[in-house]
């Protein structure tokens, strides 16, 4: 189908200004038309919010936010992203009788800091990853590097080279 979910903005609360977002992307070089697609935050119910009708240009960006996709809070088929718990979004094309004729792209993702957004890194092909800026509406950015992540890259790297030696070492004992 060519179009995906390239970024999701979850975690909104005071002091962040913007509201939780999908991000849609068409990495082709030509139009998709989306029109009559759905996104939905649950597999039991694909057909929560019908996509305007357009076509996506190619190399384009749709960002829709939680006034399009959960317009009546609380009342279906209105939905909210969890970005405290994590959640998943869903993007289909209905058969017409109340089914799905494609799945077209899901994301899942887990709990998020207020504020950051988890994001195919790189653009458009890869996994979600969370961000170091938001970037909706345009071409990702760098994936944030935790302390965490780095420490165990780090100890990742050293044990490698550990055994690297040992096995070097072992092979001048044996000759």
């Amino acid at each position: 189908m060519g179009i995906v979910i390239n970024e999701v903005f979850t975690q909104t609360d005071p002091p962040v200004a913007e509201s939780d977002s999908i991000e849609l992307y068409n990495p082709t070089g030509t139009p998709i038309s989306i029109t009559g697609w759905y996104l939905s935050d649950s597999g039991g119910d694909l057909l929560k919010y019908q996509l305007p009708a357009m076509s996506l240009p190619a190399g384009g960006y749709l960002v829709l936010d939680e006034s399009d996709f959960n317009s009546t809070p609380g009342v279906d088929p209105s939905f909210a992203l969890s970005g405290t718990h994590g959640d998943d979004v869903w993007l289909t094309i209905p058969d017409g009788i109340g089914g799905i004729l494609s799945f077209v792209d899901d994301v899942h993702f887990s709990a998020a800091p207020n504020g950051e957004s988890f994001a195919r890194v790189p653009n458009g092909t890869g996994r979600l990853a969370p961000m170091q800026n938001t970037t909706l509406g345009m071409a990702n950015d760098e994936a944030r590097r935790s302390e965490e992540h780095t420490s165990e890259l780090q100890s990742l790297v050293n044990l490698v080279c550990r055994l690297l030696l040992e096995k070097k070492q072992t092979k001048q004992y044996t000759h």
